[in-house]
């Protein structure tokens, strides 16, 4: 046993003559100081902690997100109270500012300090102060306790967990704090259907897993029975406009408010149609009731960087700036299936043919035959056979239509977690609590449903996976979603929609337009219709999605 130990043993020998009220609490016993801690971890939620890390009896304990030490002290008591496994504490300490509005940074390194002097757990907690992806890749150590209470923002939650999976040991514990967040909430939801995660117990705000070592489901380098092998780039940074790259170009395109305090890149089918009227409105500027002309800059005059030197709009796309950036992303699976929904099957119900005809077109160059209604297995081969400048911007890469090599973002938020996510843009503009009200009430959790990935084989799927794989690293969707993670590989074409649909001359139908759209939407998986982003000029007015 290494010395720091010996120490800490000394510290907290098991105490035998306690007052009654200490007694009834091991953590207590172990930290009567503990209730004096900052923090808000409740007692009976840290004796959960403590009772986790005595059972650990190899390896490591790993916490991450530390503050001030409160849950800190109950892992160091439930390691001194078991087999004295080492307690890591991953914390940066930087300053940050959490889903709610909390802010946290350099201070709490101060009192985390001070705590474990206070409680004489100095010599046993391992401080690292330095965020998990920095921490992970050089990690050798065997972890058997993990708990995971750092930033609850989904993506930041997978990463969390992503990075240390491959430390984990076979069986280890897992524990998520704010399991009701929506973060959490939503990877627990696709790690245990997954069969990664076996839940064990739900105590107030925390939940405890054992890891399943053994599932192929998680491990990087296994291939699903679907026989769709991913694809991991290397990540993405932020590199600056390449050569030859007009940021004046870039600038006519992103939401610039007059006042300089923030910048809105849309990204089609990721909200638009609900963010950019609400910033409208917060400019003063008119909201008409026509979609497809509010979202045009053309028509709705929204101001871009244009009025900018190249070296102030340098500044403010790399982050050199007070202005608040922000952009909303999707899941890659749904953002595709939305857009066949809308601009394929809604096309066709509007006979509108603008999308329609580019897939004509590109199915024709790639020598695909399309069937008259076009399938969503036939819409996905199209898609990932095209080149970068034939896609179209409502289908085309969220990283390039983002442009995430260009600009520092201080926010991205999520269509699956919009109302959340547009609120806290909201607070951050500074936005009157009445508009608020008013702008967030009307959201409702976008219909997400993976139904239509069912019509679609796993050759097609994989071809997907590996045109979208920039989308799928960078913006941190898992790509075996739970929903196709071990689909039963269906070649069957769907069932023949009940009417003959225009073919691509735009031939009438039978029926009125109405009974057309209503059977085509029945006839097709939902996948939920999201917003659109910047329509094409020579795109009908009526082209956009709606919420």
């Amino acid at each position: 046993m290494d010395n720091d130990f010996d120490k800490a043993d000394q510290a907290h020998a098991a105490p035998e003559f306690r007052p009654a009220s200490e007694r009834q609490s091991p953590l207590l016993a172990y930290a009567p100081n503990f209730e004096k801690i900052d923090g808000w971890l409740k007692l009976q939620a840290a004796e959960l902690l403590f009772a986790a890390a005595a059972s650990v009896t190899a390896g490591c304990i790993v916490e991450i997100g530390s503050y001030r030490g409160r849950s800190t002290v109950a892992l160091c008591a439930g390691s001194m109270a078991g087999s004295k496994v080492p307690v890591y504490a991953i914390e940066p300490h930087e300053h940050f500012v959490g889903m709610k509005g909390g802010v946290f940074g350099p201070g709490d390194r101060r009192a985390f300090f001070r705590t474990m002097l206070m409680t004489k757990f100095a010599n046993v907690v391992r401080l690292i102060n330095a965020s998990s992806e920095v921490v992970t890749p050089g990690w050798d150590k065997a972890v058997s306790l993990l708990f995971i209470d750092g930033d609850h923002r989904y993506e930041a939650v997978l990463s969390d967990f992503s990075g240390w999976r491959p430390h984990l040991a076979d069986q280890a514990v897992v524990i998520f704090h704010d399991v009701a967040g929506t973060g959490p909430a939503l990877l627990i939801k696709d790690l245990v259907a997954a069969g990664a995660l076996t839940p064990v117990q739900t105590v107030g705000r925390l939940a405890v897993f054992r890891f399943n070592a053994a599932d192929g489901a998680v491990d990087p380098d296994a291939v699903p029975e679907s026989g769709v092998a991913p694809v991991y780039p290397t990540p993405i940074e932020t590199k600056g406009p390449r050569e030859g790259q007009s940021l004046h170009a870039i600038g006519e395109q992103v939401y610039y408010s007059a006042r300089g305090n923030y910048l809105y890149q849309p990204i089609p089918k990721c909200g638009a149609l609900t963010i950019k009227p609400a910033l409208l409105e917060l400019e003063g500027l008119p909201v008409g009731p026509n979609p497809g002309k509010r979202l045009s800059k053309d028509v709705n005059k929204f101001p871009g960087t244009e009025m900018l030197t190249s070296q102030e709009e340098a500044d403010l796309l790399g982050g050199r700036t007070d202005a608040f950036k922000f952009t909303f992303v999707r899941d890659p699976y749904t953002r595709l299936a939305s857009v066949y929904t809308d601009k394929i099957v809604g096309g066709f119900a509007r006979g509108s043919h603008f999308w329609i005809n580019q897939i004509r077109d590109s199915a024709e160059a790639q020598d695909v035959t399309l069937s008259d209604t076009i399938s969503f297995e036939e819409f996905v081969r199209v898609v990932a056979g095209q080149r970068g400048r034939e896609m179209d911007n409502q289908w085309r890469h969220q990283y390039h239509c983002g442009r995430f090599d260009v600009i520092k973002f201080d926010f991205i938020g999520r269509v699956e977690t919009l109302s959340i996510d547009f609120a806290y843009v909201l607070e951050r503009l500074d936005a009157p609590a009445e508009f608020m009200h008013r702008a967030i009430r009307p959201l409702q959790a976008l219909d997400t449903s993976m139904a239509l990935w069912t019509t679609v084989s796993a050759e097609a799927r994989a071809l997907f996976l590996k045109k979208f794989a920039i989308d799928f690293d960078a913006l941190r969707y898992p790509m075996r979603h739970s929903s196709v993670l071990f689909l039963p590989v269906n070649v069957d074409r769907p069932k023949p929609l009940p009417f003959q649909v225009p073919s691509a001359d735009g031939k009438a139908v039978k029926g009125a337009k109405r009974k057309r759209k209503r059977a085509l939407l029945a006839g097709a998986a939902q996948a939920g219709a999201a917003d659109s982003g910047e329509t094409p000029s020579d795109a009908p007015d009526d082209a956009s999605a709606d919420d």
